[in-house]
């Protein structure tokens, strides 16, 4: 991996490559791998140097989370996700009664305890709040939101902030190992955390979930968690989002997922159950049409 070093990635390095024969005759390339250029990316984290069972991430490592708030508020009541510019991904039941002036999107924060802890925070009030037309609430059938801040996010090339890859459609996303980020309560009734944390759990089909919770499993849902239990995501996480790889190697994380509901929190046999981000990929479309995001790598 020699120049392949985090202080050498993004501005050119050189990788040698060694080569032996079938004769045993050895071959040494050496070739320059050109620099990264211009614009920020999406899904990209920065990992640097308590949702249930799992462990505070680092400072900007998730830069498309966000929390969800108020001016009463010392700690987010719901999590969020940048998508665009201007548009954050959410769950239904988060924004649902929520007169759209009180609520405040907080881009950028880590510790909600102390303001010395991230290079860059900021608070942003809604415009708009769209949630899905047919959201059940008894059910939590199409538990997904969008809200439209009232200032456009200025996406930079340190990516402290930036916007979340959305999925592919044909990709059901089973069994993958999945990650998701909040600041909610670290057990069932327990109390929230300041730091951001994060766990990583995997997914299943929705024909396994169903052992669970019966015909209360639809299409629009993605569930993921231990047979044991241990790791999930828990109250305050609600809105947040579930990632995942885009591929085996990891180059960019795509949200499939977004925190909805469960029993408990962390209970074997009972996983989390999420709204299912590519079933919603053309409402999105649609709704967010004429705001910015940043391509792929």
């Amino acid at each position: 991996m020699t120049g392949y070093g985090e202080n050498n990635l993004c501005k050119g390095a050189t990788r040698t490559t060694t080569t032996t024969t079938t004769t045993g005759t050895t071959k040494i390339t050496t070739t320059t791998l050109p620099p990264i250029t211009g614009g920020c990316r999406c899904g990209r984290r920065n990992p640097g140097k308590r949702i249930v069972g799992g462990v505070a991430t680092r400072v900007h490592e998730y830069p498309w989370q966000v929390g969800l708030t108020n001016k009463n508020l010392k700690r987010p009541y719901c999590g969020g996700s940048i998508i665009s510019d201007e548009w954050i991904l959410t769950a239904a039941h988060c924004v649902r009664g929520v007169i759209v002036s009180n609520i405040i999107v907080v881009l950028g924060e880590h510790n909600w305890g102390t303001a010395a802890d991230t290079s860059y925070t900021s608070r942003r009030t809604v415009v708009t709040s769209i949630i899905h037309p047919s959201y059940d609430t008894k059910t939590q059938n199409n538990d997904v939101a969008l809200l439209q801040l009232s200032t456009p996010i200025t996406f930079t090339n340190d990516n402290k902030i930036a916007p979340v890859c959305l999925p592919t459609k044909q990709n059901a996303y089973e069994n993958v190992e999945a990650i998701v980020t909040g600041w909610g309560t670290t057990s069932s009734g327990g109390k929230q955390t300041f730091e951001l944390n994060e766990v990583t759990i995997p997914t299943m089909s929705n024909n396994e979930c169903r052992k669970s919770y019966g015909s209360y499993i639809t299409g629009n849902m993605i569930c993921a968690g231990l047979p044991e239990g241990g790791k999930d995501s828990c109250q305050g996480d609600s809105g947040g989002p579930m990632v995942t790889g885009s591929d085996s190697a990891g180059k960019f994380m795509v949200q499939i997922g977004v925190v909805s509901w469960g029993y408990g929190c962390a209970y074997s046999h009972y996983p989390g159950v999420y709204t299912r981000v590519t079933n919603y990929l053309s409402w999105i479309s649609d709704r967010t049409s004429g705001s910015k995001t940043c391509p792929r790598l």
